[in-house]
């Protein structure tokens, strides 16, 4: 999958900072093509590992102005020899580049701005992601919200700065200390990635489209029928008695078939049992009932968890029991959920009931 390309080529780019100190341990000095300055991909390439799993379709219109930090330091140094690139220090091999200071300065300035900028730009898209994933899904896991790669993000951003400014700072003959701990801090971030990238499929929201399982069934009212012939759904207005017609549908199923038992529901789920294309679904509870369709959906599983624990005066059943048999699929939804919409803690909830 592309997602896992651009993993690949982001970790080729990690080991090429640590290839040269390898080979200089063995006596094998490398050349002036290999230099600092394939740091300047790293946020590049990070950037569209992360938008890979995000999205289907990845527009590359501007990917070439990405790279054009890389390329001008990569041809200034290797094409022009212009020393605007330090070598690296005399204990790791003989210094093929020695740039004057505020060259050496500059460049570690430009590259902690690369990548502390496509971090924050990086986690930026994670958070819209992470809100759009409530308007899709009535769960949330650590591989659907992606939620490890904002540590990654963090570490690498904070790692590097950290790198960074021992190098700007730090005396010269302490610069071997700052060297190991960037080694030591590459080693480790390749490692946590590869393993957690590894596990990592695609979360793609957009490909959420509107179906029907049973093509040959009839529309349920003229209205639908003729709001259901177009195509594009998300174009659609619904008129109000058309909403009104599929909010009483909605709350119905959610009252009589209880769908949120289900642990993992998505709005396609609902949107194919009701016959109701998922944008106008979406349309109602956002407008009408003013919810995303994950704290709906988690409101019914609260109710139910409140009255299973009415009905359980003797405490027969963990807390943790009820919350996986009303919908929920783990201790912290469950938890967090209860407490947004009832205030309490379910264990004080059910210490309350009993009280009674």
């Amino acid at each position: 999958h592309i997602s896992k390309r651009w993993l690949i080529a982001f970790i080729i780019l990690l080991d090429l900072t640590l290839l040269p100190y390898i080979l200089n341990n063995l006596q094998v000095f490398t050349g002036s093509w290999m230099n600092s300055s394939f740091v300047l991909l790293w946020g590049p390439v990070l950037y569209y590992y992360i938008v890979s799993l995000l999205k289907e379709k990845i527009n590359y219109r501007w990917f070439i102005l990405h790279l054009l930090p890389f390329a001008t330091y990569y041809l200034l140094t290797t094409v022009f020899g212009v020393q605007v690139i330090p070598g690296p220090p005399e204990s790791a091999g003989p210094p093929h580049m020695h740039a004057h200071q505020h060259h050496a300065i500059l460049f570690n300035l430009v590259q902690a701005c690369s990548l502390v900028g496509y971090s924050g730009f990086t986690l930026w898209v994670l958070n819209r992601h992470q809100n759009n994933i409530q308007d899709y899904y009535s769960y949330k896991d650590v591989y659907l919200t992606i939620q490890w790669s904002y540590l990654i993000l963090i570490f690498f951003a904070f790692g590097y700065i950290f790198v960074v400014v021992a190098e700007l700072f730090i005396y010269k003959s302490l610069r071997l200390v700052s060297l190991d701990i960037q080694l030591v801090l590459i080693t480790v971030f390749i490692y946590i990635l590869g393993y957690l990238g590894i596990h990592q499929q695609p979360v793609y929201l957009n490909l959420l489209d509107d179906f029907v399982s049973d093509a040959g069934k009839k529309p349920n009212s003229e209205k639908e029928a003729e709001s259901s012939s177009n195509e594009k759904y998300a174009n659609n207005k619904l008129s109000d008695s058309l909403k009104e017609e599929y909010k009483t549908r909605l709350l119905d199923f959610l009252e009589k078939e209880k769908p949120y038992l289900q642990p993992k529901l998505s709005i396609n789920e609902l949107a194919n049992s009701l016959h109701i294309p998922k944008h106008f679904i979406s349309q109602i509870i956002n407008d009408s009932l003013g919810h995303t369709f994950y704290s709906l959906i988690n409101s019914y599983r609260v109710e139910e968890v409140k009255r299973r624990i009415s009905e359980d005066k003797q405490d027969k059943f963990t807390l943790l029991a009820i919350a996986f048999d009303s919908g929920f699929n783990s201790k912290s939804g469950f938890i967090n959920n209860f407490k947004l919409e009832t205030g309490l803690t379910p264990l004080e909830y059910r210490k309350r009931q009993n009280a009674e």
